[in-house]
């Protein structure tokens, strides 16, 4: 059946994520977060810095689809939010279920190493997580049915999707690059 996509389990997971950002990154060498496990692929940094641009783009066209003014007029309805076998597949592809290299789209990629700031990009990170709980706690206080309230897809935005299927790409795309992350991690200080 898969996962049942509430906003309990949302609010889980973006928590998750800030734990998570935090215990990867707090006590990391700028060795470390420069370092990648072999030549051509990303650092922990340049890592984190797509895990932001990529959640920025996501949340932004969020944002638009849930105008403050407009909030008690977007449709009701209790979780679970259904997703479609379309988006599941491209959930997983975005998954660490998923071992297979997927590529990245140009407007995702992360700047280049040298550029980063280590606290830079953890502010941000943890920013963005809080961003995502408030769309969660906004859609609680509103009851809300994020599976339809419409948003646009960044890379394509003629391709239709929902904030829920938003919500659920993006943690699963974090997830995803949080193992890579502990996976540097561990090759550096072992």
């Amino acid at each position: 059946m898969g996962k049942r996509y509430t906003l309990d389990f949302f609010t889980q997971s973006f928590n998750t994520g800030k734990k998570t950002i935090e215990t990867l990154f707090n006590d990391m060498e700028e060795e470390v977060f420069q370092a990648s496990i072999q030549e051509g692929k990303w650092s922990s940094g340049e890592i984190l810095d797509h895990i932001n641009i990529s959640s920025q783009l996501y949340l932004n066209q969020m944002h638009l689809g849930l105008p403050e003014d407009q909030l008690s007029s977007l449709p009701k309805g209790p979780p679970p939010f259904r997703i479609s076998p379309y988006w599941r597949l491209f959930i997983y592809i975005v998954s660490p279920e998923n071992t297979f290299k997927t590529p990245t789209f140009p407007s995702f990629e992360p700047r280049e190493a040298s550029l980063l700031q280590k606290e830079e990009l953890i502010t941000k990170a943890l920013y963005i997580q809080d961003e995502f709980l408030n769309i969660v706690e906004t859609a609680r206080e509103h009851e809300l049915n994020l599976a339809r309230v419409p948003m646009r897809n960044p890379e394509f935005n003629w391709l239709k999707m929902n904030v829920n299927v938003g919500l659920a790409i993006i943690e699963a795309h974090q997830r995803r690059h949080f193992l890579q992350i502990q996976a540097i991690k561990d090759s550096r200080t072992s």
